[in-house]
């Protein structure tokens, strides 16, 4: 498992992963805001994502904004192995991840974007996550989460 883009443990280590989660959760983050969600036809997403400008302290001098559409919840049957015959329930799944733009020290980040969506989905079981990340999987230095049903 990877938390922050930086601390990277076995997943089944509860030690290891609180540790991660109490690092990551001290640790400074830009803010960012996700407005004017609406739901277009029934497979389109659009919103507006803005930031402030990343930190001085990045070593690459750029970050990269993404936007990810995921469900709330979902649940699979799984048919065979350890988990045989078990319905398992998921916790915000993503369904589409784009990278939105990318910005430099003392830029800020400010555009509208659509997404597209399963068509069907049920507005009430998406929720948007934005999250900037230093580039090739680096450190991430800011995210935000909005849920779409509850506008």
């Amino acid at each position: 498992m990877v938390v922050d883009g930086t601390n990277e443990f076995v997943g089944s280590n509860p030690r290891s992963a609180n540790e991660a989660f109490l690092k990551a959760v001290n640790a400074p983050k830009r803010p960012i805001r996700i407005s004017s969600i609406t739901q277009e036809r029934t497979n389109i997403l659009r919103a507006h994502v803005e930031t402030e400008p990343p930190p001085a302290s990045l070593d690459s001098g750029e970050v990269e904004v993404y936007l990810a559409v995921a469900l709330n919840s979902a649940e699979s049957h799984v048919s065979r192995g350890e988990n045989g015959e078990r319905m398992l329930a998921h916790t915000a799944v993503v369904r589409n991840l784009v990278k939105i733009g990318s910005l430099r020290k003392g830029q800020i980040f400010a555009q509208d974007v659509q997404l597209k969506v399963e068509s069907g989905a049920d507005s009430h079981n998406l929720r948007l996550i934005a999250f900037l990340q230093e580039p090739r999987q680096g450190r991430v230095v800011g995210a935000t989460v909005e849920l779409v049903g509850a506008r």
